[in-house]
């Protein structure tokens, strides 16, 4: 399974902390990655005889703990939230100020001093380290929610909810990607970042074709009523604003100001 590769290759790998800073990759790179294996694991069970989904998801659960290797007694972040007086419910912090300074700029920006540097990458290590705990936390508790055990104790699986179904495919979704990118404040970045070029922005989030119609009606002078406008779907917005909740992302006032009454 490739979603499954690159969810123990990808997360585990550090080294991404060369190319971005830890809030250039929170949340998109780590909540792409486990949505992608959801939407995975749930393929794959649709095309198993029902006999084979608990051997099946056993061997993903095996997988993942091969290579994601947390002691559930030690928190990775435990020194960063003594020495800021953090609430870990709070991560990652971006409104904290001292906290922004150290995850915000990429280690090896020439500007930082040696010491700066080391702090700024030790940080950011740290709290990559703790955002892909929490996936395989999530990824975890996914497969226990497949898994039913009611009458003896031998687990089989029952049938996949349509539920289930339809938010893995809608979070797949152009426009629930690029709402979500709204709904943290990180599309301002990016429209800031363009010069407010939808295409340019597009292109640089890997899908020119699919997201620049949801860019640019949503900043348009018709966003309220566009088609492909963010904005012009309470429905579409409640769902990105619940899995902001249900995930601890901060949401910035401006996308709740925009929800549509009706």
């Amino acid at each position: 399974m490739k979603a499954l590769e690159n969810f123990n290759d990808q997360l585990n790998d550090v080294s991404v902390l060369n190319e971005y800073s830890f809030s250039e990759l929170y949340p998109w790179y780590y909540f792409d990655t486990t949505e992608k294996l959801k939407k995975d694991i749930i393929t794959s069970l649709t095309e198993l005889p029902e006999k084979q989904f608990a051997a099946f998801l056993k061997y993903i659960e095996e997988q993942i703990h091969v290579f994601h290797v947390f002691d559930p007694e030690v928190c990775i972040i435990q020194k960063w939230l003594d020495k800021f007086n953090l609430a870990i419910q709070e991560f990652p912090f971006f409104n904290n100020q001292d906290i922004e300074l150290l995850i915000l700029p990429k280690y090896k920006d020439l500007s930082l001093e040696k010491e700066q540097s080391r702090l700024v990458y030790s940080i950011q290590r740290e709290f990559h380290l703790y955002a892909v705990f929490l996936e395989v936390q999530k990824i975890q508790a996914f497969i226990n929610d497949l898994l039913i055990n009611e009458h003896n104790d031998s687990k089989e699986i029952g049938t996949i909810p349509a539920t289930l179904k339809e938010e893995l495919k809608y979070k797949e979704s152009a426009w629930f990607k690029i709402g979500l990118l709204f709904a943290t404040g990180e599309m301002e970045d990016l429209l800031s970042k363009f010069d407010s070029n939808g295409t340019q922005i597009a292109e640089y989030l890997g899908n020119k074709k699919g997201f620049r119609p949801y860019i640019t009606e949503s900043i348009g002078i018709n966003k309220s009523t566009s088609e492909k406008s963010v904005f012009s779907n309470s429905g579409k917005m409640n769902k990105i604003i619940l899995h902001c909740e249900q995930n601890n992302i901060p949401i910035v006032p401006a996308f709740l100001e925009l929800l549509p009454t009706d």
